[in-house]
């Protein structure tokens, strides 16, 4: 699932990630239909956490990717369940979808991504992966 305004960006790019998500099959676009409860949710919460939640609960979502903290405690008051990007990466890690779960860790960081060091430390130990 991904809400629209995710794609927008790019809706005029030719760039490589734009190609990929507009070709993708396993991406279906959709629009949120409740826009007053969009609205009420971006009293707290920035436009794409509202409508993530708001998509999710409109179609039975039984997960939602969301790394905000705020989001995260709202998604939970709604009965959803979540996850974050680290914890798609510690599942890839376990599934052998990746090889260095401390690499990509690293490379997140790099974006920006705030990791504590304890939560850091506690992932690459359940990884199998010493500091």
């Amino acid at each position: 699932m991904l809400r629209t305004t995710a794609i927008h960006p790019c809706a005029k790019s030719t760039g490589s990630s734009c190609r990929f998500l507009k070709n993708a099959k396993w991406i279906k676009v959709s629009q949120v239909k409740d826009k007053k409860f969009v609205k009420l949710l971006q009293t707290s919460l920035d436009d794409g956490e509202s409508e993530a939640i708001t998509l999710s609960l409109e179609m039975g979502a039984n997960l939602i990717l969301l790394d905000d903290s705020d989001a995260r405690e709202r998604a939970r008051l709604y009965g959803l369940k979540i996850i974050g990007t680290i914890g798609i990466l510690l599942h890839a890690k376990m599934d052998g979808k990746i090889t260095l779960l401390r690499e990509e860790l690293n490379r997140l960081k790099k974006t920006g991504f705030w990791i504590g060091d304890k939560l850091e430390a506690r992932l690459l130990k359940e990884a199998g992966e010493t500091l």
